[in-house]
């Protein structure tokens, strides 16, 4: 189940930054949105696997999306993602649908259903194409 991070840091003034995770961290959803438009997503990123290696899933209006990965780097107990983000030229869209439909519980419904709508449409498309 995702919950929101508040008093997330906005260091984009045009836009509006929210964090959403689990409580184990091993999913997040980063939004960034349209303060002139309360709730119009403007891009989202997925992490949706942290180990071995980290994936993310990135989304920019209008449909442009994007894969890239990162090396966990192992501090004290804990990993915290590499700050380098390296091209995945791969984009798992299904991978990602499936791990946010096991963790969309506790998201807005608009939030939830803008986000599987930009999931589920490319692949959609995809199977058409078959």
């Amino acid at each position: 189940m995702l919950y929101e991070v508040v008093g997330v840091r906005q260091d984009e003034p045009e836009l509006i930054y929210r964090w959403f995770t689990t409580e184990m961290h091993d999913f997040e959803l980063y939004l960034w949105e349209n303060p002139q438009h309360p709730n119009q997503i403007i891009k989202f990123h997925i992490l949706y696997e942290k180990y071995p290696e980290g994936r993310i899933l990135e989304w920019q209006h209008p449909d442009l999306y994007r894969q890239v990965s990162f090396t966990p780097e192992l501090t004290g107990k804990l990993y915290k993602p590499s700050i380098l983000l390296e091209p995945d030229h791969h984009t798992d869209l299904f991978g990602a649908l499936q791990a946010f439909l096991g963790r969309m519980d506790g998201l807005p419904g608009s939030i939830r259903d803008f986000i599987l709508a930009r999931l589920i449409q490319p692949i959609a498309k995809e199977l058409a194409l078959l």
